[in-house]
């Protein structure tokens, strides 16, 4: 199953995950709206990735434990950000097959067009 867990913590500290990443994204030190445990600023983490639900579980505990995480949010099916995945991953492959056009075949087409 697809899960979007965001995290924040005092410093750049990536959790440690035996699950299959598919994104992550880092928003560097940003200033809290309140402050959390005496903080005024952190770092956002937030990650894309497949994994059981035995091991969501397993995960949220040791998230809990952690102490260099001040809050964190676990969300099942995250919808938006895998159409935003498959999308991506089209365009590259769209780029990828991206043919080399002859030049020779192109002038012979715009003659025939132009009728010159």
């Amino acid at each position: 199953m697809l899960y979007q867990l965001t995290y924040i913590s005092p410093k750049s500290y990536q959790l440690p995950m035996a699950v299959n990443i598919l994104r992550e994204m880092v928003w560097e030190n940003h200033k809290l709206a309140y402050p959390i445990q005496h903080l005024t600023s952190a770092y956002y983490r937030t990650v894309l990735f497949e994994t059981s639900p035995q091991e969501i579980k397993k995960l949220a505990k040791i998230i809990k434990l952690d102490q260099n995480i001040i809050r964190h949010l676990i969300i099942k099916d995250a919808p938006l950000e895998v159409k935003k995945l498959t999308l991506l991953k089209k365009r590259e492959e769209k780029t990828k097959k991206t043919e080399k056009v002859d030049e020779k075949k192109l002038e012979e087409k715009l003659e025939a067009i132009l009728g010159e």
